[in-house]
Formats: C-alpha cells, structure tokens, sequence
C-alpha cells in the first residue's frame, strides 16, 4: 500500500489530510491457538498521532489473515462454520450434536469464539472427504441433507453396530483357514487385523 491510498482522506479524528501509509503485525486467535500475521496495513496521521484501517486496508489485511491461516492446519474461521452448516442444512445445535460438542457450540463457534484444534481439523474433514458428515450423523443419530448441486453423497451410511454385526457374521461363517485372507470389501483391514489372530 502506497501514500496514495491516503489522497483525499481526512483523518477521521482531527480532520487533517497528512496521513501515510505503515505496516504492523498482530496476533490472531484461533480457538486456542494463535498466529501472528506480518505485513497489515494501517494509515497514521502525523498531525494527531492516531492510527486507523481504511477499507480498502481493511479487504487487504482480511485477505493477508485468510491466506496466512490456510497454512495453519488448525484454524477454521466463522465463514467456513456457517457454510458447513448451510450446506447440510443443520441448525446449530444438530451441527453441535454431530461434532459431539454441546449444545450451543456452533452458535458460540459462528459467533467468533472459534473451535479447539481438534475440533477443527475434523469439521475439515467433514467439510471435504465425502461420506465423513455422513457417518458422524449416523453415530449422532442426526438427519443431513447434500444442499451442494453436482456431489451425491451415499445418506444410508450403516451404523457402528451394524458394521461391527456385518464383519461379526463374516468371521463366524469363515473357516479358520480363510480368514486371514478375507476382508470386507468396503474396508482396507482384513478380519484378523479388526479382531486378532483366529484362534
């Protein structure tokens, strides 16, 4: 940013037009973590001492802070929360139960108060691996809907207890001497590796 971002502007507390351009750095929280950002912009004005944020630095430093946080694995920001939830159309508290978190937890997150780091990385994982949303609803016991035009998601994922049936049943009916061999075809672990070496 150049001083002639600042040409025409006034200071908005003492009316003055001698304002230049600086930079500065600042730390921004994201749940528990935090990340420091270089190179924001902010206009000072030399006749009062006082520092503010245009709106055109204002668009810039937004962008510097999503460009620096997508190298954070951890951050998610309140955007990317909302959408998620938008585009499974889940109020804040199914989305809360989904994530196992309490019941106001999405409210809280879609507010600002951001995600721990786990929680997080599994509401990117919700967001971008297809069928995780999915699973999590069927252990949760809570409906989602694929707003998003152009994917189809598989919505009558099994639950827990009628895979662990499913590979039960698969090992009863085997003979010992196959079933270091055998594996459900929906997974990439044989029968012995889920449950141990066949007696």
């Amino acid at each position: 940013m150049t001083n002639a971002l600042n040409m025409g502007v006034v200071c908005p507390f003492c009316g003055s037009e001698s304002l230049s351009s600086e930079s500065f750095e600042s730390v921004v929280t994201s749940g528990r973590r935090k990340m420091v950002v270089s190179g924001l912009q902010q206009s000072a004005c030399s006749s009062c001492g006082e520092t503010f944020v245009l709106e055109a630095q204002h668009d810039f430093n937004a962008s510097l802070i999503e460009q620096k946080s997508r190298t954070e694995q951890f951050f998610v920001n309140p955007g990317f929360i909302r959408s998620f939830r938008e585009r499974f159309s889940l109020s804040q508290r199914s989305a809360s139960k989904l994530f196992g978190a309490g019941a106001s937890a999405f409210g809280k997150w879609e507010s600002g108060q951001l995600p721990s780091g786990p929680a997080a990385l599994l509401l990117q994982a919700a967001m971008h691996v297809p069928g995780v949303t999915q699973f999590l609803a069927s252990l949760a016991d809570v409906e989602v809907a694929e707003a998003q035009e152009g994917l189809s998601w598989q919505t009558d994922v099994p639950s827990a207890s009628q895979i662990q049936r499913k590979l039960t049943l698969r090992r009863i009916e085997l003979p010992p001497s196959e079933r270091s061999y055998a594996s459900d075809e929906s997974s990439d672990f044989t029968l012995d590796e889920l449950y141990g070496q066949a007696a």
